[in-house]
């Protein structure tokens, strides 16, 4: 499927709208994330981001505790900060 789309303004920010048929095809709905990145010949690519279910998220929890247990200075972290440190891995 090929679409021309318009950029708006939206505040103090310019918008681009995904079709409707894009998002059903794709899952996705209002406010779900999607990662922007471009490719060598300068395409714009929109993918979406698939949350992580609980499970994946303690998993990556005790992974990056183990980890830092190596550090002392690192220890007193707060679980905020673990949350940040593991999206800013990914």
């Amino acid at each position: 499927m090929e679409a021309v789309l318009k950029v708006m303004r939206s505040g103090n920010s310019d918008v681009v709208t995904i079709p409707a048929a894009w998002k059903r095809r794709r899952g996705i709905k209002t406010g779900d994330m999607l990662r922007v990145s471009e490719s060598p010949d300068g395409d714009i690519i929109l993918t979406p981001i698939k949350e992580q279910t609980d499970q994946q998220v303690r998993d990556r929890l005790r992974a990056i505790r183990k980890e830092n247990s190596k550090f002392s200075k690192l220890k007193n972290i707060t679980i905020e900060e673990m949350k940040d440190a593991a999206h800013d891995r990914d």
